[in-house]
């Protein structure tokens, strides 16, 4: 794909038979709210999306890197990077001031020179991998906390300048607060304090149907939740994730 019409409004879905978008594709394109990239699509160009200042809903499929400069100045409000990117280029997520989230797969070893910089409103990132190398500046300008996993290696007490927590949330099956209670099903979650958390049900664990309960943070490292609508279901299955 080489280029798309700058002035075109609204979401686009790029063909199937697409496997590379080229550099600069959909630059200045700052009418256009939506873009759905094939899983064939296999490399994004460099400043593909620069400019586009009201994208705020974009899913990435496998590619491996994404470039110098791709998202800055985009209007993404939040995204995850799929496991299969292994390197960020310079300026990748600069200046995407609606930008409050992300998450970064497994694969990333390596992070060029200011990617987060002039994301003013970003406040979490969630990595699911070991820590990567670094460029310089990379979140400069934003009041980002980094959340890590347990069993990650390579942490400290900050990260390209922000402050650092271990993300480990964890459902208390073994303390008194666990099962079935007057008009409720609830547990206590624990974990690092001030870390945010989402707990999901499903009546299919391996299915789409994950509907969001409660959204929270371990203030002082635990909370209880409660599911008063419990009784609805036969059976009905818990989980916490990342905001």
């Amino acid at each position: 794909m080489i280029q798309f019409p700058a002035g075109r409004n609204g979401s686009y879905t790029i063909s199937n038979s697409v496997t590379r978008i080229g550099d600069y594709a959909f630059d200045g394109c700052n009418k256009l709210i939506g873009v759905l990239i094939p899983a064939g699509v296999t490399n994004i160009g460099i400043m593909a999306f620069y400019g586009c200042s009201v994208l705020s809903s974009l899913v990435l499929p496998n590619v491996t890197s994404i470039g110098y400069g791709t998202f800055n100045y985009c209007g993404l409000r939040r995204i995850a990077i799929p496991d299969s990117v292994k390197t960020i280029g310079n300026f990748a997520f600069a200046s995407c001031a609606n930008l409050t989230n992300i998450t970064l797969g497994s694969g990333i070893t390596n992070m060029g020179d200011y990617v987060f910089t002039g994301c003013s409103n970003l406040k979490q990132i969630y990595f699911k991998g070991d820590a990567p190398s670094i460029g310089v500046m990379l979140m400069n300008g934003t009041l980002a906390t980094v959340y890590y996993l347990p069993g990650t290696a390579g942490w400290g007490p900050t990260f390209g300048g922000r402050p650092t927590l271990l993300w480990n949330p964890a459902i208390q099956v073994a303390d008194g607060n666990f099962g079935v209670r007057t008009n409720r099903f609830g547990f206590t979650i624990s974990g690092s304090t001030n870390i945010p958390l989402v707990v999901e049900a499903s009546i299919n664990p391996a299915g789409p149907g994950w509907v969001l309960l409660q959204s929270g943070t371990l203030t002082n490292g635990s909370i209880y939740f409660a599911d008063q609508g419990w009784t609805n279901y036969s059976s009905r299955y818990y989980r916490l994730r990342s905001p």
